[in-house]
């Protein structure tokens, strides 16, 4: 049987085993708050250098096209201009035929 004393020191061990869990909660609970914290940080840096990355790659793409685009317009120009010399040419060289 249990006497006074005993149940005493049972309550004092129920409510000391208690507050050590309750400290142990508290202190999980802060533990999982500064991880998540701390996950969310290096996944956010992660994200900026990621978008980072992808934009400078955009940037260099689109670059890229532009010259390739102005390259094409000047091929494309070049070629016209040559056509019409070589038309002026012929024509001219027509001309001199007829005059002869």
């Amino acid at each position: 049987m249990v006497n006074s004393t005993q149940s005493e020191q049972l309550e004092q061990i129920a409510a000391s085993h208690k507050e050590e869990l309750d400290r142990l909660r508290s202190e999980l609970e802060t533990m999982s708050i500064h991880s998540v914290e701390k996950k969310v940080e290096e996944l956010s840096s992660a994200h900026a250098v990621e978008l980072e990355n992808l934009r400078g790659e955009l940037e260099a793409s689109a670059v890229g096209e532009v010259e390739r685009a102005r390259t094409e317009a000047e091929q494309e120009r070049t070629s016209a201009v040559e056509a019409v010399s070589n038309q002026l040419k012929e024509s001219h060289a027509e001309e001199i035929e007829r005059v002869k």
